[in-house]
């Protein structure tokens, strides 16, 4: 006989033998079961080659460690005999799988016997002995009376490639109540996709869809499609996971691609690289034992994923941000910032410690634990809690979320040409108390020929005039900004034969533009401190009396009655009033500090200035000479010349300049305005 035909004689003889050969991997499902003493379970061993195809037609020897503890038979059903924990080994050729029985306690109820070996269950109609090595009722809900129609629980069942779970047949009487238990048989009728055995256990074998039916002894029947899919599973919980010392928590398998279903933990093997920072056991519980990082590998259907574990230092105290001391008080559409910070028993902040926030009613807020943001969304009173990792580590905040005002950083301003001027929108309480930043502004320009303004409130300026900023918050509620554009220095000039108030740019004196026009005379202007209002003297009532009116010229209102000043009004002005001594003072190279008697000739003229924000501006002539008013915040007066020639007309004026704070009288310049 050639060797060639022993060959064949023995794979003919000896098919599994040959099968054998390609087995790479055996595994036995659950790998881990816990049953009472006189209780049964079924074990299921999947044979595997090396790309992870199933191999159905694999002989299985089942064996038992310690046949005291629990017994096996050739089936993969598991007795239990004795209190203890039993190794059950499933081998395939040269490849073995192993799953730990632990039995416990005494001995389950098993079903009444009765006459001609029929088993009863309480309250059911006789049953008919259920095959060898099945539990006739496994999964069943306790009722009463017989049933009228039968269902399989869960009514579809999705599986991965070499998975199995195990269906429950339910008996239902007429009003769907639970009836009597019932001796069931199964049978797949795809036995390529799923398999099923007489305790419903279904495994799952090739892709595609099969299907399971369940008969009772009563000859009722129902079936569930069986949805066998190829997917990757996943971690349930967010990673890394962060714990702290003495914690413990459950990691969870899912399968995202088929609706996020459990993987059942007994299909999965969980290992730890380092059991000194984290320890796992078989179902997938973590303990938390020292600081550091370690990961965690599961295994199972397949697919190998693993998770990383940072195990942070113990937690002492928290440090918030603001107060928890005081009321917070939240605009409804606004938001408020709120920091906690983990502190270790030195006092050095723990980076990797997690926090829970918690808002008590989100109807009125809701917070964003990224960015640490708090947002009102209707008037009321809740809170906010935040929770650090450990005892007694908690922080309440009580938030009132208020309807808000809205406020500007200011209401006028003066501005000159091309200039940038931000304003800012903040949301403020009942007594106008600014709250925080406002979130959600839109703003907008009535005038933006005159001034645009940007969507950060940032506005510009672009010719002369006055517009009007108004900023919207989310809600409707709103807060307006006047805006004048005006010259960057004012001054009164009697070019048209009387004294008249005009405005000028520092880049080009000569070039002077008329801000109102004046029934009378109108001298000693001054701008307000914000720029957006002008204080004069005028005569338009019959004597000097002092104005102020808006930057642009418009709306002026007389602020004092029966005013004179002999050393500040015009000859035609002063005629009214006491004729006093006029002196004087004009700065001179020569004698900085000259006095002069305006009704006397001086035998010198000695040479006059003013400083500007363009420099010193000099006169050749010293007259006669009047105190004029240069605007600042300090309210400090300069000695102007009278007749200091500034147009190329030669006109004489009186002059004012904007300033944004009064400069010191040893400064060499003024400073300068709001937005120049």
């Amino acid at each position: 006989m050639t060797a060639r035909r022993i060959l064949l004689l023995a794979f003919l003889a000896y098919p599994g033998a040959a099968t054998a050969q390609n087995i790479a991997e055996v595994q036995v499902a659950p790998p881990s079961v816990t049953i009472k003493v006189g209780e049964r379970s079924g074990l299921l061993a999947t044979a595997f080659d090396r790309v992870g195809n199933v191999i159905p037609t694999v002989r299985v020897i089942w064996s038992s460690n310690n046949v005291a503890v629990a017994r096996v038979d050739n089936n993969g059903t598991v007795t239990g005999v004795g209190g203890g924990v039993a190794i059950i080994e499933a081998r395939a050729g040269a490849r073995k799988g192993q799953a730990a029985v632990q039995v416990l306690g005494p001995a389950a109820p098993t079903p009444v016997a009765s006459a001609g070996g029929a088993t009863q269950p309480t309250g059911g109609q006789p049953q008919p002995p259920a095959p060898s090595g099945a539990d006739p009722f496994a999964g069943q809900v306790i009722g009463t009376g017989p049933g009228a129609v039968l269902r399989i629980e869960p009514p579809t069942v999705y599986l991965l490639p070499s998975e199995n779970t195990r269906v429950s047949p339910r008996a239902l009487r007429e009003d769907g109540s639970p009836a009597a238990p019932v001796t069931v048989t199964w049978k797949s009728l795809r036995p390529d996709i799923a398999s099923v055995d007489q305790n419903g256990v279904i495994v799952a074998l090739a892709p595609g869809q099969g299907t399971v039916q369940v008969t009772s002894s009563s000859g009722l029947t129902a079936t569930a499609p069986v949805v066998v899919q190829p997917s990757e599973i996943a971690i349930q919980e967010a990673v890394p996971l962060v714990m702290s010392p003495g914690d413990v928590d459950t990691l969870r398998v899912v399968v995202p691609g088929q609706g996020g279903r459990l993987v059942s933990p007994l299909a999965l093997q969980w290992s730890a690289a380092d059991p000194g920072v984290a320890r796992v056991s078989l179902t997938g519980v973590v303990t938390a034992v020292a600081p550091g990082r370690t990961t965690l590998s599961v295994a199972g259907l397949l697919q190998t994923k693993t998770v990383d574990i940072v195990v942070h230092r113990t937690v002492e105290q928290l440090a918030v941000s603001p107060t928890y001391k005081l009321d917070v008080p939240l605009p409804i559409q606004g938001t408020a910032k709120f920091q906690a910070q983990a502190l270790a028993a030195d006092r050095t902040p723990v980076p990797d410690a997690p926090f829970r926030w918690t808002v008590a009613d989100t109807a009125l807020a809701s917070f964003d634990p990224g960015s640490g943001t708090l947002t009102g969304k209707r008037a009321g009173r809740t809170t906010l809690v935040v929770k650090g990792p450990g005892p007694g580590l908690v922080v309440t905040w009580q938030i009132r979320v208020i309807a808000a005002g809205l406020k500007l950083s200011a209401a006028r301003v003066g501005l000159p040409l091309n200039r940038r001027y931000p304003l800012r929108a903040s949301f403020a309480d009942e007594a106008l108390v600014v709250i925080g930043p406002a979130t959600g502004v839109t703003w907008a320009s009535d005038n933006p020929p005159v001034a645009a303004v940007a969507e950060d409130g940032t506005v510009s300026t672009a010719s002369y005039g006055h517009a009007r900023i108004t900023a919207t918050a989310p809600g409707g509620r709103r807060a307006v900004a006047e805006v004048f554009v005006q010259g960057e220095i004012v001054l009164a000039s009697s070019r048209t034969g009387r004294f008249q108030l005009y405005s000028a740019e520092r880049a080009n004196l000569a070039q002077l533009r008329k801000v109102m026009d004046d029934t009378a005379v109108a001298t000693e202007p001054a701008f307000s401190p914000d720029g957006s209002r002008i204080a004069f003297t005028s005569t338009r009532d019959g004597q000097a009396e002092i104005y102020v009116m808006d930057a642009d010229g418009t709306s002026p209102a007389r602020l004092t009655s029966r005013w004179c000043s002999t050393l500040s009004a015009p000859a035609t002005a002063r005629s009214s009033c006491s004729r006093l001594p006029v002196r004087t003072r004009c700065s001179s190279p020569r004698s900085p500090q000259t006095t002069h008697n305006p009704r006397s000739r001086p035998t010198a003229r000695p040479s006059l200035s003013c400083r500007t924000a363009k420099g010193t501006i000099t006169s050749g002539s010293c007259r006669r000479t009047a105190r004029a008013s240069v605007p600042s915040l300090g309210g400090r007066r300069a000695r102007t010349p009278r007749r200091a020639s500034y147009g190329t007309d030669r006109s004489p004026i009186w002059w004012s300049k904007r300033r944004a704070a009064a400069p010191s009288r040893r400064s060499s310049k003024p400073t300068s305005p709001p937005g120049s």
